[in-house]
């Protein structure tokens, strides 16, 4: 099975806040459909997303996201990183910056990131299938994915039905 986890850690050298998918199975894992939400309503992308539950100012920030369509038995991986770690990043690219100010700034994006994943806020909804075409959808708002028949269709502009005028 394929098992979603959050993990959460914090220190003087790194304070940060993951997303991240685990084949725990014994045979490939095809993500064939992926869905996050905040509030009930899709953000246009992971950086509205994050700025939305943090809510912060619209400011550029990094974030890093991976996302995988086909899990190797044991694989993992992150989906997203919401990390102090970029600041030093910053800092080796441009020594003007206030590393106290940025690494708050980056503190406010894990903090509230994980308050909104923790409490509900963010539900991201995915579906995966075996090479046996065995599929199973899950959320971090249950417990453990269940058995479907087929997973979901992606949402995407094209699919999405407008009102005629």
């Amino acid at each position: 099975y394929v098992e979603l986890r959050d993990l959460r850690f914090g220190g003087t050298e790194k304070y940060a806040f993951a997303l991240s998918f685990t084949n725990k199975g014994i045979g490939p894992a095809s993500i064939e459909f992926f869905d996050i939400k905040l509030d009930g309503e899709r953000p246009t992308d992971l950086a509205d997303l994050i700025r939305k539950s943090a809510d912060i100012p619209d400011r550029p920030f990094g974030i890093s996201n991976n996302f995988a369509r086909v899990l190797s038995p044991g694989e993992k991986v992150d989906l997203v990183e919401v990390t102090t770690e970029v600041v030093s990043e910053l800092y080796r690219a441009n020594e003007d910056i206030d590393i106290e100010a940025e690494t708050a700034f980056y503190r406010q994006l894990v903090d509230g990131f994980t308050d909104a994943y923790r409490s509900g806020r963010i539900e991201l909804t995915y579906c995966y299938c075996s090479v046996f075409e065995d599929c199973w959808q899950g959320s971090n708002l249950i417990p453990k994915p269940v058995p479907v028949d087929i997973c979901p269709k992606p949402v995407t502009p094209e699919s999405i039905e407008t009102p005629d005028d």
